[in-house]
């Protein structure tokens, strides 16, 4: 056999600009409205007639319906955006960036000996037999070769958009890779992905000079979504925050679908943040090799959760059955643990998407250091011991980690549920917290007037706790305007209880949000309940 050599991607050197970090333990800064050096913006705003109008009328294009998320050329964004400011519905500005993909190595060696395909083997794909079509596999990248003779008379095999034509030997084949190693058929030829009967599902992200742009990976991940509860599968990495991309995931999350990034290719290069990999509720999947310890390139992060093959993975030619490349990065990394969660749904309908990750991250094999690691996460992927975890309790009422997720008519029209109401005048929660997947739990409370609302928290780590007005925009500021909006706020030290008295003095009821996060000096994770009631 052929073996074909596959180039690695010129990283793209972007133009630094002025702006701030993502959700941390230590809270959020909104992104700057800097846009230089950007060809296209993305613009959010809040929903209304008018703002849609003149974003139209500018030569805006609606990328997000839901979230209110638009892109627009940077010269009509800049003339834009002090209108919007003045009519009081621009959210956030910031550049359309550049999203690359997560990288290649390569080499090569006959697929015709089963140590050829390892990976299948190490993940143990082997021991156990994939289900039919079900929950499906979403793949948000440079599209997909239909002509490919994997993929040309593949079953369930789904285009959300039109998908480009893209010669082999280009990066942009890229997607096709990713693809094939979720979701290559058993054919008899070429090779067999890890979940070979999956409904697999394509979106072709547009370029500009050949490179994705975050708006693209959104509008894929929106399209995606509304098509119904899937896995996404992003194997493409920005090196700046973004609020937009940021705002996508929590609506996949919301929709009950499930987010899978690659980790990173940049271990020897410090490993710098990338995103989406970074965000919370993003399953981060960094990369390992034959011998199960984290490859030379994988890239090193808090945020990683596990890991999976990602050297020397094979993938056919598209037309020669003589050719073949071996591939390596996070970016293959990624569909292995997507095409595993896909399958692990199927054959488990009845899990959400957060026991999902957790049953992924929990049953993982420690290859590493012992116990939790930023190299490795949980562990390494095993399918066997995932489709037998039992899952613990759902986190209830995710996404929840700030008001705009939770209030009506913000980021989503109906919000969350108030968790006490007139109607119901106590609840229990139970939930976790994660300082990178799930860095803070805010609640909506409706208190009767007159009546006093008691908010008791009990956690195995220390947490905090606060108690916010209707009008607060985020529990995260730290300015003194958030002071005057905070009405109570408990931070014993340890595991101590920690608890907030409310009495409201009106006659009629108002609403609060009521919001627990990780103490400083914490452990990262812990879990707590929260006994809330109104007299």
């Amino acid at each position: 056999m052929r073996v074909a050599v596959l180039a690695a991607a010129a990283a793209l050197v972007l133009p630094a600009a002025a702006e701030a970090g993502p959700l941390s333990r230590h809270g959020f800064v909104p992104l700057s409205t800097a846009l230089t050096g950007h060809a296209y913006a993305l613009v959010a705003v809040s929903d209304g007639v008018g703002a849609r109008v003149l974003l139209h009328a500018a030569g805006g294009e609606r990328i997000a319906p839901d979230l209110g998320i638009w892109r627009l050329p940077t010269p009509a964004a800049r003339r834009l955006i002090p209108r919007l400011r003045r009519l009081g519905v621009l959210r956030y500005a910031e550049p359309d960036r550049a999203q690359l993909p997560a990288g290649h190595l390569t080499a090569g060696d006959p697929l015709a000996a089963p140590e050829t395909a390892w990976h299948l083997y190490r993940v143990g794909a082997d021991r156990v037999e994939p289900p039919g079509p079900g929950v499906p596999i979403s793949v948000i990248d440079s599209g997909l070769d239909l002509t490919h003779l994997e993929f040309r008379a593949r079953p369930n095999t789904v285009s959300l958009n039109p998908q480009p034509t893209r010669p082999w030997e280009s990066p942009l084949y890229h997607g096709t890779l990713v693809s094939s190693v979720a979701a290559a058929p058993t054919d008899g030829q070429g090779t067999v992905g890890i979940y070979p009967q999956a409904v697999l599902r394509s979106y072709a992200v547009d370029t500009a000079f050949d490179i994705p742009l975050t708006g693209d990976v959104i509008r894929g991940m929106y399209r995606a979504i509304t098509a119904g509860r899937t896995v996404l599968n992003v194997s493409l990495s920005g090196g700046r925050f973004s609020r937009s991309e940021y705002e996508a995931v929590i609506a996949a999350v919301r929709s009950g679908s499930l987010v899978v990034a690659a980790a990173g290719n940049e271990f020897q290069q410090g490993s710098p943040v990338g995103f989406p990999a970074t965000l919370p509720h993003v399953l981060t999947v960094a990369a390992t090799g034959a011998t199960d310890a984290p490859t030379l390139f994988s890239s090193e992060s808090q945020a990683i959760d596990l890991a999976a093959p990602g050297e020397r993975v094979p993938v056919q030619h598209p037309s020669d059955p003589a050719q073949f490349r071996l591939v390596s990065g996070t970016s293959f990394s990624a569909p292995i643990v997507a095409a595993a969660g896909a399958w692990i749904w199927t054959a488990r309908p009845d899990l959400t998407n957060d026991q999902l990750a957790d049953v992924l991250r929990l049953s993982a094999r420690d290859v590493w250091t012992t116990g939790y690691d930023s190299r490795t996460g949980f562990g390494l992927l095993d399918i066997p011991a995932a489709l037998a975890r039992p899952p613990r309790a759902p986190d209830q009422l995710e996404p929840n980690d700030d008001i705009d997720q939770v209030a009506p008519g913000r980021l989503f029209r109906s919000g969350q549920p108030a968790v006490v109401t007139r109607a119901r005048r106590s609840a229990r929660i139970v939930a976790r917290l994660d300082e990178i997947e799930d860095p803070a739990d805010v609640y909506r409370l409706q208190v009767p007037g007159r009546r006093t609302l008691t908010v008791t928290v009990a956690g195995n780590a220390n947490v905090g706790t606060n108690l916010w007005r209707s009008r607060t925009r985020t529990v995260y500021a730290r300015d003194a305007a958030a002071a005057r909006n905070r009405l109570a706020t408990s931070n014993r030290p340890g595991k101590r209880a920690e608890r907030l008295v409310y009495r409201n003095p009106t006659r009629g009821p108002v609403t609060v949000y009521f919001d627990v996060w990780l103490a400083k000096n914490a452990a990262r994770r812990a879990s707590y309940t929260a006994s809330i009631m109104t007299r």
